[in-house]
């Protein structure tokens, strides 16, 4: 079993203040479609002010979250609503995890 967290970024096109709103509208979207974990993502230090979307996922292989990112991401830009500019992504195997006890 596979975990997948990942950051992706929308290219400034010079959107309006409207903005907040149609992430989150966005995030609605694909909350429905693929049953995951969604956030907006505003960025901090050097993002500052950048939309984008967070996603948290859990599956069967690193492929499919590997191919599940790559769908929520042309969703956005089929959608209409942006560009992914920046793509980041961490995908481990709940296994790889050391979840030993402290003594």
């Amino acid at each position: 079993m596979y975990f997948a967290v990942a950051k992706l970024l929308f290219a400034d096109e010079g959107k309006t203040s409207h903005d907040a709103k149609e992430v989150a509208s966005m995030v609605e979207k694909i909350r429905a479609r693929f049953k995951i974990a969604v956030k907006p993502y505003n960025g901090s230090g050097e993002n500052s002010g950048t939309n984008g979307i967070v996603i948290a996922a859990v599956g069967q292989s690193a492929h499919q979250m590997e191919q599940l990112i790559d769908e929520v991401a042309e969703l956005c830009e089929v959608s209409g609503f942006g560009r992914i500019d920046d793509e980041q992504a961490l995908i481990e195997n709940f296994d790889d995890l050391d979840f030993e006890p402290e003594e």
